[in-house]
């Protein structure tokens, strides 16, 4: 069988090589996954922020029609600081539920780069 032998050797090195390759390709994979799940928590985060920068521009905007309808004593200005101020709520909502969004994200791309990390 010795004719056989570096045939053998070439068979040998030829699977050890190709399972090299399935490794490094498992662990790129691994980090473009994890690459794409932390621009999922930027963008996330970054909605966020906008709906907070939104809430505090509809908050202020219900304070100074507040403002004006307690200076005027309007009916008409009363109902639209109402409104404002409802309208400050609902954007405070969306803001904490954006924040929400923005933790979980971030949550799951820690939880990829743990496993990572573990690997």
């Amino acid at each position: 069988m010795q004719p056989y032998r570096p045939l053998q050797n070439l068979l040998e090195r030829t699977r050890v090589w190709c399972n090299k390759n399935k490794t490094q390709a498992a662990a790129e994979a691994k980090v473009a996954q994890a690459g794409k799940v932390a621009a999922e928590a930027a963008e996330a985060a970054a909605e966020a922020a906008k709906a907070e920068g939104e809430a505090a521009a509809a908050e202020a905007e219900a304070k100074a029609a507040e403002k004006a309808a307690h200076e005027t004593g309007t009916k008409l200005e009363q109902k639209e600081a109402a409104k404002a101020e409802a309208e400050a709520e609902e954007a405070e909502e969306e803001a904490k539920d954006a924040a929400t969004e923005a933790e979980k994200a971030e949550k799951a791309a820690t939880e990829i780069a743990e496993g990572e990390k573990a690997d």
